[in-house]
């Protein structure tokens, strides 16, 4: 995530005009099981090193770092978060005889051509009443249902901090009714007829058979083809067999999801098991 600053450190810099603003890159790890007074309070400690070399371009941590470069998306950091917490942009001031008023795009500020300079932008304003915002997205990667689906859901979690603030980070709600009823409902309407006589099984080994170097599975630290895949599920096959598992067996599994998940559930198949999550 990156965030500006004013870039104006000194004091003998707030009375010169000119862009001064630079992006900080904020690299906040997230641990789902911790509870988010927690995080809270290694994200801000995270957020006040950073700032303490917010004079550094940004231009010279992307040499530093080194990315890869793409056209499609600016480089280290995709999403920004905005803080306008200067007293003259919140609303109307007067620079000497010369009254200074915020710029509305046309057609607000969702729709304003080419404001989206990242893929995300929480932009944030301090007001008399508090904090309000607004989304500011690439409408090329998201339409504007789901930039209010991601709005909403930064809605619902900070109601639920502010509710419960040492709920873990994996516990806290995105979806509301509605969205969690589309994923159970709509987004699992997989049903598919098998060939008659045919099983699953059949149909993943007629598959490795036909693209064996395809990519079968990937979880992040391995990545198998499906000839891969059949291999270390065959193999894992045969020590299950010999352990007990076989028709009418029932076997417990307890992983993680990967590709070790994968091929325990495929092996059980052929071990003629079934198994039990």
């Amino acid at each position: 995530v990156g965030t500006p600053v004013a870039g104006r450190p000194r004091a003998e810099l707030e009375g010169l005009c000119g862009f001064f603003v630079n992006t900080v890159a904020l690299r906040n790890r997230i641990d789902p099981e911790r509870p988010f007074t927690v995080q809270l309070d290694a994200a801000r400690a995270m957020v006040l090193a950073a700032l303490d070399h917010d004079s550094v371009p940004f231009e010279a941590v992307v040499d530093a770092v080194a990315p890869v470069r793409s056209l499609r998306h600016a480089p280290l950091v995709q999403v920004m978060l905005v803080l306008q917490n200067t007293p003259e942009q919140i609303g109307a001031f007067r620079l000497g005889g010369t009254q200074v008023v915020p710029f509305q795009p046309e057609g607000g500020r969702e729709t304003g051509p080419g404001m989206a300079k990242v893929d995300l932008a929480l932009d944030l304003r301090e007001t008399a009443d508090g904090l309000e915002g607004s989304l500011v997205y690439a409408s090329q990667l998201f339409d504007r249902a789901t930039a209010h689906r991601i709005a909403g859901m930064v809605c619902r979690v900070l109601e639920a901090v502010v509710a419960a603030p040492e709920t873990k980070l994996a516990l806290l709600p995105l979806m509301g009714p509605e969205a969690r009823e589309e994923v159970s409902a709509r987004f699992n309407a997989a049903r598919m007829d098998l060939p008659e006589g045919r099983t699953v099984l059949d149909l993943f080994e007629a598959g490795a058979r036909r693209r064996p170097d395809a990519l079968a599975v990937s979880d992040g630290a391995r990545r198998l083809s499906y000839r891969d895949l059949d291999l270390a599920a065959s193999r894992l096959a045969r020590v299950l067999v010999l352990k007990g598992a076989g028709a009418e067996t029932v076997a417990g599994v307890c992983l993680e999801r990967s590709a070790e998940l994968i091929v325990t559930l495929l092996a059980l198949w052929k071990a003629g098991a079934a198994y039990l999550p």
